[in-house]
């Protein structure tokens, strides 16, 4: 989530931290991501790392939304985009994609995924 910041474009910053899933080595694909293996295999049933998990969240879901809103004061994004619900479906699009890459889905349709992802977000 680096590039978020450093990126001239907000929309591009997106972009990129999209496609760094399907853009990673097979290796990275099939490892994942320690985040989103804990959310699925452990946080409903241990409330120590269901915390850890949630404080986490809400740091990449911050830097999401403050993204988002950064691309709608430059024109990228509609301003009638609740900035919120765009920041969570991104978050979702994101462990999704590095679900999907960890069960072996192909690059080519994960970058079909971050395509349709975007062109949601522009739509709106």
């Amino acid at each position: 989530m680096e590039c978020l910041r450093a990126h001239p474009s907000p929309l591009g910053a997106i972009r990129e931290v999209l496609l760094s899933i399907p853009n990673g080595t097979q290796k990275a694909r099939a490892r994942g991501c320690l985040f989103v293996n804990a959310t699925a295999e452990l946080a409903h049933a241990d409330a120590e790392v269901a915390t850890l998990l949630k404080t986490g969240g809400a740091v990449g879901y911050g830097a999401l939304e403050r993204v988002v809103k950064e691309a709608q004061r430059k024109g990228e994004l509609s301003p009638k985009l609740d900035a919120r619900v765009a920041a969570s479906s991104l978050l979702a699009a994101i462990g999704g994609l590095r679900l999907s890459a960890k069960a072996g889905t192909p690059p080519e349709a994960l970058r079909d995924v971050v395509d349709f992802t975007l062109a949601g977000l522009k739509a709106r």
